[in-house]
């Protein structure tokens, strides 16, 4: 059985396909990459599997069931993490603060939390930068940042958008 499986996904903006009739599937350990130019509808496809996006036809299940209709925290919560292409960090959070709320999605103590946020910076990283603002962060420690922040809610399904 797949663990991701997307079947004939549509988004249209208008008079605008996003994506057509997108299928694949994706099993556990796998690794996939999708690529295409700039305004391929990429970051939209990522927007349909995590629920921030409704599409205009097709399914997206995972491990057999559909997740359409689920909001993004309760896909987050089925294990499915990603990163965003637009870097969001809290700027006035420290470095660890900001994993932290990528680990509660696993944990409700703030240690346990603080642990795993840390285990993750220094997977990226950042472990040097855990006390820091995270407005003080280049561009690409931000996106190491958004990493670690995905990693730290132990995904079963990690979708990494421009990282």
């Amino acid at each position: 059985m797949s663990l991701l499986s997307v079947a004939g996904l549509t988004k249209r903006f208008g008079g605008v396909v996003a994506n057509r009739d997108v299928s694949f599937e994706v099993g556990p350990g796998e690794l996939v990459g999708v690529i295409g130019p700039n305004g391929a509808g990429k970051s939209t496809l990522f927007e349909l599997i995590t629920g921030f996006v409704r599409p205009d036809a097709g399914d997206v299940r995972l491990d057999g069931r559909s997740i359409l209709g689920r909001r993004p925290d309760e896909i987050a919560r089925l294990g499915v993490a990603r990163t965003f292409q637009k870097l969001r960090p809290f700027p006035e959070m420290t470095v660890v603060q900001n994993v932290m709320i990528g680990a509660f999605q696993k944990t409700p103590d703030p240690g346990e939390a603080r642990s795993r946020a840390r285990t993750a910076l220094d997977a990226v990283g950042l472990a040097d930068r855990a006390g820091a603002h995270a407005r003080g962060l280049s561009t690409g420690q931000r996106k190491r940042l958004e990493l670690a922040r995905a990693l730290a809610t132990e995904p079963r399904l990690l979708l990494l958008d421009e990282v």
